[in-house]
């Protein structure tokens, strides 16, 4: 969906003058690697004949959603805090049989530490979350409208923090069980 989102913001607003991406380091990839990567996805063909240089408006900062503060470092953070002036946050992990460690820390802590450096940034404008598809599972009819979190965010964090993963997975597997019965 990220690829989408800049794609379109490229083709249809050629104003824009940067765009940063938040990308994270893989194993067998560095940051410039996966940039790279993203920008010969076949789905910027359009953009590339269109406007041949737009690569050139993309910034990769480092960084990864399930570490806090994003990973960000304080260089970039600076960077960000000075010249953003739209966020798109479109991060999520939405795999069933992700680790629920590693889930709250993308879905929920993630969300929190962008709100939070979002506030710093004195040429803000906008602010865009897109949520994980499943976020009101349990609605039987989900409307446009906001709905009150069956938990306060910052004590899932804390509870999740606290207990230990094996129990975490305990409990969910038990959970899990109970419901396929």
């Amino acid at each position: 969906m990220g690829k989408m989102l800049i794609e379109k913001l490229l083709r249809g607003c050629p104003d824009i003058n940067c765009i940063y991406i938040l990308i994270s380091r893989k194993k067998d990839k560095s940051v410039p690697k996966r940039m790279e990567k993203i920008v010969e996805n076949s789905l910027f063909n359009t953009l590339r004949k269109q406007q041949p240089g737009f690569q050139n408006r993309l910034v990769a900062i480092e960084g990864d959603c399930s570490l806090p503060n994003l990973g960000i470092s304080i260089t970039d953070r600076a960077k960000l805090i000075r010249e953003v002036s739209i966020v798109f946050h479109v991060a999520a992990t939405v795999r069933f049989n992700e680790k629920i460690k590693l889930a709250a820390a993308i879905n929920v802590q993630s969300l929190k530490d962008i709100i939070y450096l979002s506030k710093e940034m004195s040429k803000l404008k906008s602010f865009v979350h897109v949520s994980t598809a499943y976020a009101n599972c349990l609605q039987n009819q989900i409307e446009e409208k906001f709905y009150n979190p069956s938990m306060d965010a910052d004590k899932f964090i804390d509870l999740m923090e606290s207990m230990d993963e094996k129990l975490l997975d305990d409990i969910l597997h038990r959970s899990k069980s109970i419901t396929e019965s």
